[in-house]
């Protein structure tokens, strides 16, 4: 071999193991733990109205982040500070004529001192709910400044998206299109409300 395509060879393997290294590098997960004693507990109700055809599921998820990212470590080789986040899941049951409810916690995240650089602070992201036909699923949310402020968040679908095999799809709010055409949409309420302590 010439000693040209020799040092390439050599910078190459060099380079490939640096990044193994590198990518091998990041930050290693903290344990996060849950409030052992959450207090903040809500009760999220999802009504679906208008749909073309049932739903073979219909599921919740919480999503919680932390809020101060100075609590974490920087990352080796982009040196940002990724927030941890966790989802967890939420049992919705059926309680009348296409309406479900279930209940979540906004503090179910324990604030600690997980990477012993400060406390990190936990925060209700928003709150999802995921309906599921055969074919496809159909995902809305409603987001913690509509929670905080008692605020029903309303998703609307094209009821020609039922079917579709594609996959899954995100709502859309209340447009002037939607609007004029009431009838080619269904939609999906979820409103949340603060259980008395």
């Amino acid at each position: 071999m010439d000693p040209a395509r020799a040092g390439r060879s050599t910078l190459a393997l060099l380079l490939a193991v640096l990044t193994l290294c590198a990518c091998s590098s990041s930050v290693p997960p903290a344990d996060i733990r849950q409030n052992p004693h959450p207090v903040k507990r809500y009760t999220l109700t999802v009504t679906v109205e208008d749909a073309p055809g049932p739903f073979e599921s219909i599921g919740g998820t919480v999503d919680y982040q932390v809020t101060n990212s100075g609590c974490v470590p920087l990352q080796p080789v982009s040196g940002a500070r990724l927030a941890p986040h966790r989802q967890m899941p939420i049992r919705l049951q059926g309680i009348g004529d296409n309406t479900y409810e279930g209940s979540f916690f906004a503090d179910l995240m324990l604030d600690a001192d997980y990477y012993q650089m400060g406390t990190c602070h936990w925060a209700l992201v928003g709150v999802g709910a995921q309906l599921k036909t055969r074919s496809t699923g159909f995902s809305s949310a409603i987001w913690a400044k509509d929670i905080a402020a008692g605020k029903a968040a309303i998703t609307y679908f094209p009821k020609v998206s039922y079917r579709d095999p594609t996959g899954g799809m995100s709502g859309q709010p209340l447009t002037t299109y939607v609007s004029e055409h009431p009838d080619a949409f269904f939609h999906v309420a979820l409103a949340t409300k603060e259980a008395a302590r």
